[in-house]
């Protein structure tokens, strides 16, 4: 992506749970404008990023079930979102 542009993610929500809000690694390089969504809700997990500087940052998210938070926990498989982002000038 470019300096300035940006850049829109939705990930699975769920009735259980669903993935976590995305979060960059590098906020001066690509910088969270919103997000809504995500665990605890059932909502779709959403963000916006915009470009910030030239380099690079990773989009990260996982995802989170109500059961992992119960006593005894559940086991469920966890699945891990990344995007590696490129920003030029």
């Amino acid at each position: 992506m470019r300096v300035g542009q940006k850049l829109e993610v939705t990930l699975p929500g769920g009735a259980n749970g669903g993935y976590d809000q995305p979060a960059s690694s590098s906020s001066d390089v690509v910088r969270r404008t919103s997000a809504s969504g995500g665990y605890p809700s059932d909502h779709p997990a959403q963000a916006s990023f915009l470009g910030v500087k030239p380099g690079t940052a990773d989009l990260t998210s996982e995802t989170d079930y109500t059961c992992l938070h119960s006593n005894p926990p559940c086991l469920p498989p966890q699945r891990q979102w990344l995007v590696h982002v490129v920003v030029s000038s």
